[in-house]
């Protein structure tokens, strides 16, 4: 092998080594600091939970005292039970360190049908608190993963549920 193909050989191995290292000593600093950021966003989760376990419990109580149609009902139920699976879709996610920014879209995009629910039905002043806590949280998640919060959402609902949704006003 001629002297300048060694030099050449030589530097190229020397360079890759060079990368290699460097590679992993930030994968060495990324492992240190992603518990730390894991635990924060699992405590996030958890005053998540803690805020739409709230609005569910007022929401149920206010449902109580308007007249709704079974079918309206049940599809703002629905949106409810759907948000709340994403919640968990979730949190198993992280628990295993495979969320990422899609996990929260879907997040934000149950959210934001429940959001456009409650601006076409007043519920109360408890009901519209308590989301407004769990839209606090949500946007607050939504930061963490560089996305926007829940009302930048585009997720209107249908056409049908909002025409059961004025029919119920006018009766």
């Amino acid at each position: 092998m001629s002297p300048i193909k060694a030099r050449i050989l030589i530097s190229g191995l020397f360079l890759l080594v060079l990368w290699f290292g460097l590679s992993v000593q930030t994968e060495a600093q990324t492992v240190r600091t992603a518990p730390r950021v894991a635990r924060q966003t699992r405590q996030l989760l958890q005053r998540i939970r803690v805020n739409s376990d709230n609005f569910r419990a007022s929401f149920e109580t206010s449902l109580q005292n308007i007249r709704l149609r079974g079918a309206e009902s049940e599809n703002i139920n629905r949106d409810i039970d759907d948000y709340e699976a994403t919640l968990n879709d979730y949190e198993d996610r992280l628990q295993s360190r495979e969320d990422n920014a899609s996990d929260v879209r879907q997040i934000l995009a149950a959210a934001a049908k429940i959001n456009s629910w409650l601006q076409q039905i007043r519920l109360g002043a408890r009901v519209n608190q308590d989301w407004a806590e769990v839209k606090t949280s949500l946007n607050q998640l939504a930061r963490e993963y560089n996305l926007n919060g829940v009302e930048d959402f585009e997720n209107p609902i249908s056409d049908d549920n909002l025409k059961f949704a004025v029919l119920s006003f006018k009766c």
